[in-house]
């Protein structure tokens, strides 16, 4: 008598979140001529955007501000990305829809807030900027928030981002070097029960 033998047939997927991080200096922008008191030490402050998608395909971008400051204590500072490098004074913002709103939602808004002599910020949105825009440079400029009568202020404060060749990407240890994002593949594995 045979007997008959199921086959089963599983596709694993082994896609992994792709990453792209970029990072810069911050440098005080030539255009900022206002003397002010922060006390801001730039050469140990830092500015990054992480350009990624999760496992299951969705954009991010999250950008992270660090510095630090004899008086900014109790202080806030508005900060974007900007749509031009730091020798154009950022340009104007990044926008993921360059007709609409200003908001934390069309706009990476990496807003620092300060305790004591530390100031941070962070911020995710669900989109990635265009390939172009990334190779026409990209940078955070940090506003003087605290001297503006209205609005974010004066541009202060900016970073140039640049690709940063020393980050892996996901967890196969695989640089990405290049704009856009790098999926593994897919491993099919077929069992066979008898």
């Amino acid at each position: 008598m045979m007997r008959s033998v199921p086959l089963w047939v599983f596709l694993i997927t082994a896609a992994q979140a792709s990453s792209s991080r970029y990072t810069g200096q911050l440098t005080q922008l030539a255009s900022y001529t206002t003397s002010n008191t922060y006390g801001i030490a730039t050469a140990s402050a830092s500015a990054s955007m992480r350009v990624w998608t999760t496992a299951a395909g969705a954009e991010r971008t999250t950008t992270n501000v660090q510095l630090t400051g004899t008086g900014v204590d109790g202080k806030t500072f508005a900060a974007h990305v900007h749509a031009q490098p730091c020798s154009n004074d950022g340009g104007g913002l990044y926008m993921y829809d360059a007709s609409g709103p200003v908001d934390a939602v069309n706009v990476n808004i990496p807003t620092l807030t300060c305790s004591g002599t530390t100031c941070t910020g962070e911020a995710t949105t669900m989109w990635q900027p265009t390939a172009m825009a990334l190779a026409s440079g990209l940078s955070i400029v940090i506003h003087d928030t605290p001297a503006a009568e209205s609005g974010a202020g004066a541009n202060y404060i900016c970073a140039n981002m640049r690709l940063d060749n020393t980050v892996s990407s996901g967890s196969s240890g695989l640089a990405t070097g290049a704009i856009g994002n790098v999926i593994t593949g897919a491993i099919v594995v077929f069992c066979l029960l008898l």
